[in-house]
């Protein structure tokens, strides 16, 4: 969503997730659109760190 290059950890983290809707029986980030998404995401997770956003292709759609 943000545009950053990632590696195989985003594949094992994405693993977590579904193994956890599928225990849980509901998805975790339900969001509609990537605004909501994120919304979601940051309510779990928190912001992403600066140094984070530095890499980011698309950090003006979801942050000022």
């Amino acid at each position: 969503m943000l545009g950053i290059p990632y590696s195989t950890a985003i594949d094992i983290w994405s693993f977590g997730c579904i193994l956890a809707e599928l225990y849980l029986g509901y998805p975790i980030f339900p969001g509609e659109n990537e605004n909501d998404l994120m919304c979601r995401i940051i309510e779990i997770c928190g912001e992403p760190p600066e140094n984070l956003l530095v890499f980011s292709e698309r950090k003006m759609k979801f942050f000022y």
